[in-house]
């Protein structure tokens, strides 16, 4: 079976080459972005958080490791990478308990129901009416979180980003495919209503 990602559909939307070497040819950048590891280190905390699989920050600093190896993590640059990562963690830890409900006042809040959970769903769940695909072609992805909001029972996906530069990311996500197809992909692999994503 043929999955194909958000991540590809973006790609190959942005630029042709960037997708025919990720996605044809499978080639990795030799050197990995401090930002996009970081990222997947917070991702990799946040899980531990949600799931109480482990302490989120030791995550954070295994995930590194893994990545990166020890040697590279004790030494600058990355050893700042780390230190900001590990900080982002801790601050996410202090503010996460009442940060999400106080945006909603009175609200009982959310549960977590799952976390880090890949996902497939068919090619045609988006109401495409053109020539038939292939049987074997699914939409793909991976949530960072399913919640239950506790007053009502409704379902929201949990995305989480991280950015040097909240105010573009605020003007950017609107228009990001990533969220409307998670939800719609959602559905169809839970076989219930997504509310929203937060």
């Amino acid at each position: 079976m043929v999955e194909i990602h958000i991540s590809e559909i973006n790609s190959f939307s942005t630029c042709r080459l960037l997708w025919d070497w990720q996605f044809r040819q499978q080639l990795e950048p030799k050197e990995i972005s401090p930002a996009f590891l970081i990222g997947l280190a917070i991702h990799a905390g946040l899980q531990a958080y949600y799931d109480k699989s482990g302490d989120p920050v030791k995550a954070v600093f295994y995930y590194m490791d893994s990545r990166l190896g020890s040697d590279k993590c004790l030494v600058d640059p990355w050893k700042s990478h780390l230190e900001l990562a590990a900080g982002m963690m801790k601050h996410y830890m202090l503010w996460a308990p009442t940060g999400y409900n106080s945006k909603w006042p009175g609200d009982a809040g959310f549960e977590f129901i799952d976390t880090e959970r890949e996902f497939g769903y068919p090619h045609n769940f988006i109401g495409y009416t053109g020539p038939t695909l292939s049987e074997s072609v699914h939409g793909a992805g991976r949530i960072d979180g399913v919640v239950r909001r506790k007053s009502d029972g409704s379902l929201w996906i949990f995305e989480t980003k991280t950015s040097s530069q909240p105010a573009a990311l605020k003007k950017f996500l609107p228009k990001d495919r990533q969220a409307g197809m998670y939800m719609l992909g959602m559905q169809e692999y839970l076989g219930q209503p997504i509310s929203g994503v937060l």
